[in-house]
């Protein structure tokens, strides 16, 4: 597919780049993807409860991990604090695109089939981040949401990235994995 092709948040396709940044992308995400696990234990639909709860204790360990970072990095000198500091104002926007509405949420949550829309996702999550980041002396940027991902639309870092991902099967398209 082409970068078009994908709906992910523009958050996911970013570089690694600086240590701090990567833990703070990391714990971010993780703190949405409980919020979106715990949604899914509860949806009525037959085998994805069971799946989101299985992936939801897998993911207790992935939060667990970014937030020692986290809490070692904001911790450890004025210096460190001050990476995390620009870390977080670098990634909150992009953040925020994590609840992004998809087309059909609407119609998903009236049929019952999604039993919280993005937006109640989305003030939970910020109550969890708060709740890690506020003790740490971390603030949350005022900034808007960056949105468009879930639409299709990407940053040139999408592409950089599934060339990446797809080069050794590049190499040998014919070969069977």
């Amino acid at each position: 597919r082409p970068p078009e092709g994908f709906r992910n948040a523009v958050f996911l396709e970013r570089p690694n780049g600086d240590w701090g940044f990567s833990v703070v992308r990391l714990l971010l995400y993780d703190l949405a993807d409980s919020v979106r696990l715990e949604v899914w234990s509860r949806t009525p639909l037959e085998t994805i409860p069971g799946l989101a709860r299985t992936l939801g204790r897998e993911e207790k360990y992935h939060r667990m991990y970014g937030e020692t970072w986290l809490n070692r990095l904001a911790r450890a000198t004025p210096e460190s604090h001050a990476r995390i500091q620009e870390a977080v104002d670098a990634a909150w926007g992009e953040a925020l695109g994590l609840f992004e509405p998809v087309a059909g949420e609407a119609h998903l949550v009236e049929e019952g089939l999604l039993i919280e829309e993005a937006a109640r996702q989305e003030k939970r999550w910020r109550a969890q981040v708060s709740e890690l980041f506020e003790p740490l002396g971390l603030r949350l940027p005022s900034v808007p949401p960056s949105s468009g991902g879930r639409l299709g639309q990407h940053s040139p870092d999408l592409a950089a990235l599934l060339d990446e991902m797809t080069s050794v099967w590049r190499l040998e398209p014919e070969a069977k994995w």
